[in-house]
């Protein structure tokens, strides 16, 4: 019988799950609440609840585009840092 070895490691979890249905972030703010099967997120610069259309969303429609200018604006900044 061969030796196999396992990978043993250390997950870290972001999120609390205080039960099925809301998991809490590490200041105890509600990321994520799931009512009748339907998940909400709440949106990382207005903290409104939203229905999620994605698998990976962080903010609201509302504050997508603001969201996206911001880091695009920072990215130019850096870019421009580094040149000189």
């Amino acid at each position: 019988m061969a030796n196999i070895k396992k990978k043993v490691g250390r997950t870290v979890c972001k999120y609390i799950k205080l039960n099925d249905n809301a998991e809490y972030d590490k200041d105890n703010y509600i990321v994520k609440v799931t009512i009748n099967g339907i998940i909400y997120k709440s949106c990382a610069l207005c903290n409104i609840f939203y229905v999620v259309g994605g698998r990976n969303t962080k903010y609201c429609p509302d504050c997508r585009d603001k969201a996206n200018s911001l880091k695009t604006s920072e990215r130019y900044k850096e870019k421009q840092l580094t040149k000189v």
